[in-house]
């Protein structure tokens, strides 16, 4: 099997990477998590919420996510869910009280601001240019985490024939764009325990039912 190598930029004035979000508060992560970066690849494509062979394709790539820039700034948005409907007519609407008038729900949602991350996935040749078509000619709209944040620039980077190609690429784009070029933060996948630093329940089975699996990953910084 060949193996190839998809570059991503993402760039936009808001990013929300939830990995532990429950409830009414929706916490964001301090990078692109493996299930928001999927996830987007799965919007791209056209793949359906509930398609575990689709989305179990696209979790077999390896993510690696490096911090081109990061503010330092987070925004917590106060939002409501619900409210305003009549539950009697409004099909698929859920809050309600026992008299039939809606309530709104009240949630804190949290952005990560004007943060800039190159993500390298690597994987199965015939899957990552599939990937790489889609982005640049997307089905459904492509979003980093939430509908509300948008790109800023185009996503797709190009394919690459080894990961220090495409590592020399993302060097030259930052220094293009006038981002840190050393230091910078790394997150990638451990090859096993030991050599991780921690544990996410972030890389998906199936989004409509909210079913995960643990990854394990390791933190570094680049030269």
């Amino acid at each position: 099997m060949s193996e190839k190598h998809l570059l991503l930029y993402l760039d936009a004035p808001m990013q929300a990477w939830g990995h532990s979000s429950r409830f009414n508060r929706r916490t964001s992560a301090s990078w692109p998590t493996k299930s928001g970066v999927i996830g987007m690849l799965c919007a791209a494509l056209g793949v359906e919420r509930d398609d575990e062979r689709g989305i179990s394709q696209l979790a077999a790539l390896n993510v690696q996510v490096y911090t081109l820039k990061n503010s330092g700034q987070r925004l917590m948005d106060y939002h409501t869910v619900g409210g305003g409907y009549d539950i009697a007519k409004e099909s698929g609407q859920y809050f309600g009280n026992k008299n039939g008038a809606s309530i709104a729900v009240l949630t804190d949602r949290e952005y990560l601001l004007d943060c800039k991350f190159g993500v390298l996935l690597s994987g199965e040749s015939a899957v990552v240019e599939k990937c790489a078509a889609a982005l640049e000619n997307p089905k459904w709209g492509v979003w980093f985490g939430r509908k509300c944040c948008l790109p800023a620039e185009r996503i797709c980077e190009g394919v690459f024939n080894s990961s220090a190609e495409a590592l020399d690429h993302l060097k030259a784009l930052a220094e293009e764009k006038q981002l840190q070029t050393t230091g910078w933060r790394i997150i990638g996948e451990a090859n096993a325990f030991g050599e991780g630093s921690d544990s996410l329940m972030d890389t998906p089975l199936n989004f409509k039912s909210r079913r995960y699996q643990t990854r394990r990953i390791a933190e570094s910084f680049g030269e």
